[in-house]
């Protein structure tokens, strides 16, 4: 976080503007420190450049051990204080932060020469999901939401914009730096819900949101967000689960996790082995010869396309995907009307609705 980067940002509980009381600096990049609400003089610690905004009553459910120890040391325990009143949704948005946490952190920590190849992780598959043209993220302040241990981040830093301003709720998001070495004047790391965002309205010249909106409780008020912070004829571009095509998601997967759900993340990582091979058999044994043999027959094949595209990538990133869909605890599937029905009541005109692999929505829309 920069000196300059206070100017953006605004109270989550009260969206008054914020002052620095203390910081830590190291040429102008706020290493740690503290900016309190000037109106109700609500606290937010920065720990290791990354700006931790969380309403009051949720706060201590998403801090760790190691963040509250920083920033007791660091003289800030002013901005632990809480209270407690979890609202709707709370405690499965919470444990979907710390499902996350898990799968980033533990089960695939990717790192930078993973994003530089092909599969999912790949700079093709990204911009084929966020199908905005790279050269209007050139120069532009750019919103990336939801981004994990910054796979987004880190491919839109490739499209040389002036700012990227990243959000993520959980603690993987100190990761993100190590993806982008050398561009901490550039970046803005955000700790945050993004529903309660501590930006202010059209700051961004272009938002994205990529396979992280269906995993939000209040996955409208998240679309709103994006939309508001966003300056008027910029672009939003957004990747979220289509109800459409996607029976495996609908009918199997997600009635599965019912039974699921409270499997132990260690016991279900393991129990993913089995969906992972057998998807991985299935693509590499059955779709991928027979679309060689015979392109026509393979194309009436469900989700051919789906199954072309992880045709790409490795049998440990085919296991995670599958514990992922295991262990989502929101996972929303869109409809075609609902995705229009999002831009119109945000004042937005679509540019692009794409059903993508058949799987998955990819919108890309301007703000009036």
């Amino acid at each position: 976080m920069l000196l300059a980067d206070v100017q953006l940002l605004c109270c989550v509980d009260c969206r008054a503007e914020l002052r620095l009381q203390s910081y830590q600096l190291r040429d102008t990049v706020i290493e740690d420190g503290m900016l309190v609400c000037t109106a109700c003089n609500r606290a937010y610690p920065i720990v290791d450049q990354v700006g931790i905004f969380f309403r009051r009553h949720v706060l201590s459910d998403y801090l760790t051990e190691p963040e509250m120890a920083r920033i007791r040391a660091n003289g800030h325990a002013a901005a632990l204080e809480s209270s407690a009143s979890p609202d709707e949704g709370h405690a499965r948005q919470l444990a979907a932060c710390k499902n996350w946490e898990y799968q980033w952190l533990e089960t695939l920590p990717f790192g930078v020469e993973d994003l530089s190849g092909g599969g999912w992780s790949g700079p093709e598959a990204f911009w084929n999901f966020i199908p905005i043209d790279p050269a209007a993220v050139e120069g532009k302040i750019v919103f990336a939401s939801c981004v994990g241990r910054g796979r987004e981040v880190y491919h839109l830093s490739k499209a040389k914009p002036a700012r990227i301003i990243a959000n993520e709720i959980g603690s993987e998001i100190y990761a993100v730096r190590e993806l982008v070495r050398g561009m901490d004047h550039q970046l803005l790391l955000l700790r945050s819900d993004v529903t309660y965002l501590p930006l202010k309205e059209q700051i961004c010249d272009v938002a994205i949101c990529d396979h992280a909106l269906q995993h939000v409780f209040d996955h409208q008020r998240a679309f709103a967000t994006l939309a508001g912070v966003t300056r008027s004829a910029g672009l939003i571009g957004i990747c979220v689960y289509s109800r459409e095509h996607n029976w495996i998601m609908t009918g199997v997967v997600e009635p599965a996790k019912r039974l699921l759900r409270h499997v132990p993340l260690t016991v279900l990582q393991k129990l993913a082995f089995a969906p992972g091979l057998a998807l991985y058999c299935a693509i590499h044994f059955f779709y991928v010869p027979l679309s060689k043999l015979a392109p026509a027959a393979a194309r009436r094949l469900p989700l051919h396309d789906q199954m072309l595209f992880w045709y790409g990538n490795s049998f440990k990133v085919l296991w995670q995907c599958c514990f992922d869909f295991l262990h989502a605890p929101i996972s929303h599937h869109f409809t075609r009307a609902e995705m229009e029905a999002l831009a119109t009541e945000n004042g937005l005109e679509i540019l692009r609705l794409t059903n993508t692999h058949s799987t998955t929505w990819s919108l890309v829309a301007q703000r009036a």
